[in-house]
C-alpha cells in the first residue's frame, strides 16, 4: 500500500559523463540531455519504507541532431585540448592576438570563431586576474622567494581549533646572511609593543630569529655573536641568555632615552614645564656619560631639578613618592647601574663605539 501524504517530486537532468565546463574537455551538447521526472513515496506496513518510483523519462533526443547543430554551441567549438589552452595563454601575454586564432586552427580540430577566440582570451585574463586568497598568495610569494640561491624563507604554524594557523614568517635574503656573517658580533633586536592597545594587525616577521627557529643552522656564524642590543621593553632576556650564553645584552641608548623621557612626561609624577624641559636633557647626558664620575654628577643635578618646586605641591597628591620612585633609588633615573651605568651586566655605557 502507497501512502500519498509523503510524495516529494523532482525532476532530475542527468547528463552522461557530464561535469562542470572547462577549457579543453569535450561536453555533449544541452540537446542531448536526458530529463526524468521521479517521485519519492512512503510504502506502508509494519516496516514502512522509502520507494523511489520514476514518473516521465525521456531518454532520447526530441529534435534532430548532426554536426552543424554540434556546432551551434561554443563550448564546443572552442574544446581545445590543455597544452593548445597552454599555448594560447602565451600567446595572449605575449601580445600577439591575431595569431591565436591562426594558432589553434593548425594545432586543434576545432573551427572556432573570432567572437569564440575574444572570449577565450576574457576568460584566460579573468582567471589570471581573479585575486586568490591571502594565505594561497603567500605560499605562492614564499615558494618563489626561497627558489633564489641563497635566500631562506619559512613559515611557523600551530594548530588553532583544529585548524592549521600561520604564527610566524621568517625570511632571509642572501645579501643578509652575508651581512650577518661578515658582521656577527653584535646582534640587534627589533620589538614593536602595545599591539594590542594600539589595535594593530600584527603578523610577525622575522628577518633574525633568536628564539631556537632556524637561525643556528642557517648562520653558522652565530657562533661569534658577542653583543645582543634590545630596547627597554624587551623582557625576553632569559630566553636570549639560554639561547646565546657567551653573549652579553646591553640596552638600546636610543629606546632608554626614549622611555625614560615618556616617563618624566607623564602626569604621574607631576613635574612643570620647566622641569620636564631639563629632565629630557639630563637624561640625555646620563645616558651617553663616559665615566662613572660624570654619571654620579649629572644624577646628583637630575635629583636637584626633580627636588625643585616640592613645597609648591601638596603632599596628598602623592607627588613626594612618585619623586622618590623617579629620584635617587630608583631603578629607572636613580644611580642603579645595572640599566644607565657603566657595569658590565646590562648597560648602556659600552654601547658607544
Amino acid at each position: 500500500m502507497e501512502c500519498g501524504a509523503h510524495v516529494l517530486s523532482w525532476v532530475l537532468l542527468v547528463a552522461a559523463g557530464h561535469t562542470e565546463p572547462q577549457l579543453g574537455t569535450q561536453l555533449p551538447s544541452w540537446a542531448s540531455w536526458v530529463s526524468i521526472n521521479a517521485c519519492v513515496q512512503v510504502k506502508g506496513g509494519s516496516a514502512p519504507t522509502f520507494v523511489l518510483g520514476i514518473t516521465t523519462a525521456r531518454l532520447v533526443h526530441n529534435h534532430h541532431i548532426n554536426k552543424h547543430k554540434l556546432n551551434q554551441y561554443p563550448h564546443n567549438r572552442i574544446a581545445l585540448e590543455p597544452d593548445v589552452v597552454y599555448t594560447v595563454n602565451e600567446l595572449r601575454r605575449a601580445g600577439v592576438k591575431k595569431n591565436i586564432l591562426k594558432y589553434i586552427h593548425e594545432n586543434s580540430a576545432c573551427n572556432p570563431t573570432n567572437q569564440d577566440v575574444h572570449n577565450l582570451v576574457r576568460t584566460l585574463r579573468k582567471r589570471e586576474n581573479t585575486s586568490t586568497t591571502s594565505a594561497k598568495r603567500l605560499k605562492k610569494w614564499m615558494i618563489e622567494f626561497s627558489e633564489e640561491p641563497g635566500n631562506v624563507g619559512l613559515i611557523f604554524v600551530d594548530s588553532v581549533h583544529d585548524k592549521t594557523v600561520a604564527t610566524c614568517i621568517r625570511l632571509q635574503t642572501k645579501h643578509m646572511r652575508e651581512l650577518f656573517n661578515m658582521f656577527p658580533d653584535v646582534l640587534m633586536i627589533d620589538a614593536t609593543h602595545g599591539t594590542i592597545a594600539s589595535k594593530y594587525k600584527v603578523f610577525s616577521i622575522m628577518a633574525h630569529d633568536v628564539f631556537g627557529k632556524g637561525v643556528k643552522k642557517n648562520n653558522p656564524a652565530w657562533t661569534r655573536i658577542k653583543c645582543i642590543l634590545i630596547d627597554k621593553y624587551f623582557t625576553e632576556t632569559s630566553v636570549l641568555k639560554v639561547a646565546l650564553p657567551d653573549a652579553m645584552v646591553l640596552l638600546s641608548q636610543f629606546h632608554v632615552i626614549k622611555y625614560l623621557q615618556e616617563k618624566i612626561s607623564s602626569p604621574e609624577y607631576g613635574f612643570t614645564s620647566w622641569q620636564k624641559q631639563h629632565l629630557h636633557g639630563i637624561v640625555s647626558l646620563l645616558v651617553y656619560a663616559w665615566t662613572e664620575h660624570e654619571f654620579e654628577k649629572y644624577s646628583k643635578y637630575m635629583r636637584h631639578i626633580m627636588s625643585v618646586g616640592r613645597g609648591a605641591v601638596s603632599r596628598s597628591s602623592g607627588f613626594e613618592s612618585n619623586i622618590r620612585q623617579l629620584g635617587a633609588d630608583s631603578d629607572e633615573l636613580g644611580t642603579d647601574e645595572s640599566e644607565l651605568g657603566t657595569r658590565a651586566g646590562l648597560g648602556v655605557v659600552s654601547e658607544r663605539v
